[in-house]
């Protein structure tokens, strides 16, 4: 429905967390400080390149002008072939290429997805003592086939099982002159959310999933990295949900909950969910206007963005996720990251993650090259630049 009053009503919720915020960090505290100076100078235009990218679409994007920073997705099998036994070499030579054309990396280490045949988590761990094997139909990239995943959420995998290659991921990379943030692998591909599909989050709910254990769960996972990574700072990329369940709202309230606990402990938090109809963002403004405070201060950061492209050309615009998804649209979209009318308070975004269509869009070189996407993404990235600049500076805003 319409929602002016839901959104005056959001105005007034986030003037009241602010009055009401519980004790925490402080940006003129030390460690509110380091905090601070960990996240200066990463804003700007994100994405995730896909794996399966042509060469001169990745010779695109490491010449990109308006791109900053690039999601390098890794996963457990690939880094952990066997027990004990890992290789990080392939990914130091991702991150040294992209880092040595200017891009900044944020290195996602995923446990587990919805890949058919199970690509992503090594198959030893299946053979481990008390580990459990959740199967189900899965929805996505596995339209229907069957999908088996480990319950990581269940006591002791995660030190058992994971703490040793997050100790060892660490030794690589923490510090590293080209990685801006470093993305834990809580759930479906690394993200806050455990499972986004019906048949994956009703396979959960059997073998007795509860959100105060995924909750439990994903603090023990932010503890460990936070441990190992004492330079690097945490980017979280969450849709504002812990599984697909209608009747429970999906747990959002659990998850807006934890996505604050993070903040506060000075993790860059990206929401999914960035519309170009303000009406249908309430959830997202809602989550966002308690991570306010934190983001004023310097201590967290905030992204939007969303699984599908924010743009895309006339032959896919008649699809249902994509639908007149087109320059003005767009621009819409865009304006929604930074809110500051219809009662939405102002964002102080610094990160916008982007999908490829867009970026390949906005790209002088491209074949497809669209100008208006190209202005459209540089207004949005001067924004962010100047949002951060103010955010890092010694006079801001408090």
């Amino acid at each position: 429905m319409q929602s002016d009053t839901c959104l005056t009503a959001l105005l007034v919720l986030c003037v009241s967390i602010g009055a009401l915020r519980a004790e925490g960090l402080d940006a003129s505290s030390e460690s509110g400080a380091d905090l601070r100076a960990r996240h200066c100078g990463k804003a700007g235009l994100y994405l995730r390149p896909s794996t399966g990218a042509r060469t001169t679409q990745r010779e695109l994007y490491l010449r990109h002008p308006l791109l900053d920073a690039v999601v390098l997705s890794t996963f457990w099998r690939e880094v952990e072939p066997q027990r004990g036994q890992y290789s990080f070499e392939q990914l130091r030579e991702e991150v040294a290429a992209w880092g040595k054309a200017g891009k900044g990396v944020v290195i996602c280490l995923g446990l587990y997805g919805q890949a058919v045949d199970d690509q992503l988590t090594p198959p030893w761990i299946y053979e481990q003592p008390g580990v459990r094997e959740l199967s189900f139909k899965g929805g996505g990239v596995a339209r229907g086939r069957q999908i088996r995943i480990p319950a990581v959420w269940d006591q002791g995998f995660f030190d058992r099982y994971v703490e040793p290659m997050v100790r060892r991921f660490a030794e690589e990379f923490d510090g590293h002159p080209y990685v801006w943030y470093v993305m834990p692998g809580f759930g479906h591909i690394g993200n806050v959310t455990c499972q986004p599909s019906a048949g994956g989050s009703a396979a959960c709910l059997e073998a007795g999933w509860t959100p105060r254990e995924w909750s439990d769960y994903c603090r023990r996972v932010m503890q460990v990295y936070g441990e190992h990574f004492r330079q690097t700072p945490v980017f979280l990329k969450a849709a504002g949900m812990y599984i697909r369940d209608r009747q429970r709202d999906h747990y959002r309230e659990e998850c807006g909950q934890l996505l604050l606990e993070f903040a506060r402990q000075g993790a860059c938090v990206v929401h999914f969910g960035l519309e170009g109809d303000r009406s249908e963002m309430q959830d997202v403004y809602r989550h966002l206007a308690m991570l306010l405070p934190e983001a004023r201060q310097g201590i967290s950061r905030i992204g939007l963005g969303d699984d599908w492209p924010l743009w895309v050309p006339e032959d896919r615009r008649d699809q249902g996720p994509t639908r007149d998804h087109d320059e003005a649209n767009l621009g819409r979209t865009l304006e929604n990251a930074f809110g500051g009318a219809d009662g939405v308070p102002e964002i102080p975004t610094t990160v916008l993650f982007c999908q490829q269509p867009e970026i390949l869009a906005s790209h002088p070189d491209a074949e497809g090259y669209r100008p208006a996407v190209a202005d459209a993404l540089e207004r949005a990235r001067r924004r962010l630049k100047t949002n951060d600049q103010l955010l890092s500076a010694d006079n801001h805003p408090k």
